[in-house]
Order: C-alpha cells, then sequence, then structure tokens
C-alpha cells in the first residue's frame, strides 16, 4: 500500500505531465513536508527536492542525511562543505533523465 506522500508525487507527476513539465525544484518548506514528508532547516546550504517523471531525490548537505534518512525513503545525494554541492547536483540532474532543454518549476522558497 502507497503512503500519502507517494500518492501526492503520483497527482505531482499527473499534472506536470499536463502542463509539460519536466522538472520540479522544491526547497525546504510545507512544499516539501507535504510531497516528501521532509522539512529540513533551510540556511545557506543548498538543500531541495528534485521531482521529475522517472525520479525523485534530495541534494542535501551529508551532515543532514542520516537524521533526514529515517523520515524519507526517498533517495540522498549528499555533498560535503569542503567538496560543495555541484557534483552532487549532477549527479541528481542526470538521474532524474532530463531532456536536452527542459521545463522546470521551481518552488518560490
Amino acid at each position: 500500500m502507497s503512503s500519502p506522500h507517494d500518492q501526492r508525487l503520483i497527482a505531482l507527476r499527473r499534472r506536470m505531465s499536463e502542463t509539460g513539465t519536466d522538472l520540479v525544484a522544491i526547497g525546504p518548506s510545507s512544499h516539501m513536508m507535504y510531497l516528501a514528508g521532509l522539512d529540513p532547516h533551510g540556511d545557506e546550504r543548498p538543500v531541495m527536492l528534485l521531482v521529475s517523471q522517472s525520479h525523485a531525490g534530495f541534494l542535501m548537505p551529508a551532515l543532514n542525511v542520516d537524521s533526514s534518512r529515517q523520515k524519507t525513503g526517498l533517495p540522498f545525494f549528499p555533498w560535503r562543505d569542503d567538496d560543495g554541492p555541484n557534483a552532487a547536483l549532477g549527479e541528481l540532474l542526470k538521474a532524474s533523465g532530463l531532456p536536452e532543454a527542459p521545463n522546470v518549476v521551481l518552488d518560490e522558497t
């Protein structure tokens, strides 16, 4: 049986399909909590949930991943302060299976 969060991701993907959206980027907010059951602290370190038709995953600082894993089954793409988020973000985008010129929607947070 699927969770409410699974059903919400299905509904989001349905709407993405209807609107021709390839990727939704969601920052730490009530929207992230609603969709994935996770509400990490937002600070200067990039944290986001990326949702495509085939994948959903988190970009998150490595120091926050262990405590966050207990709250969601979605994959994490962690990054360390000394490395920066670029490589982890690149891996997350690659896993999302986006077309060459994606249509992206950004959460207002």
